[in-house]
């Protein structure tokens, strides 16, 4: 058996350094994605429909909006029919920010400039104002931590069933 050792040879033999930096990074994508997919998937699953408020230190309970967020059911008649829900739980989304090579889940900013700030006050609480009842009057209030985010991103990262693909 005759080996070459030409220097052609020897250099053909090595990695390709951008090649493998390139694979690379694609999979770090891909699995970053597969992250942000199953951490927003459990946020959502969290968030249940339920009336009042749920105990500090557990997920929110989310209702059913009387604004423009709808979604279409199937009734059992095999009829669709449009029914309200929680902006907060259908907003959720996940994207891979390029510039920092990282993963960005949450809800995005919906409703007034006064309520953008909800979703940040149920995942850490704190002060903030909000609109009351029917009479539409802002008053001010403190919010006990309910974190959704944060919980289901651990879980995700500890489970490692985006690892798998």
């Amino acid at each position: 058996m005759a080996f070459d050792f030409s220097f052609d040879a020897l250099k053909n033999s090595f990695f390709d350094t951008k090649a493998v930096m390139a694979a690379a990074k694609n999979e770090y994508r891909k699995t970053a994605s597969r992250f942000g997919a199953y951490t927003r998937t459990r946020m959502k699953s969290s968030l249940r429909y339920k009336p009042g408020k749920s105990k500090p230190g557990h997920p929110p309970h989310v209702h059913r909006s009387r604004s423009k967020y709808t979604r279409p059911k199937k009734a059992t008649d095999g009829t669709t029919v449009r029914r309200q829900v929680s902006p907060l739980k259908e907003l959720i989304f996940f994207a891979f920010d390029h510039e920092t090579q990282s993963v960005v889940i949450g809800p995005v900013k919906f409703g007034t400039a006064a309520d953008v700030k909800v979703p940040g006050l149920l995942e850490k609480g704190g002060a903030g104002t909000f609109k009351a009842g029917r009479s539409g009057e802002r008053k001010r209030g403190v919010w006990s931590a309910r974190p959704f985010v944060k919980p289901a991103g651990d879980a995700e990262a500890q489970s490692g069933k985006f690892l798998k693909g």
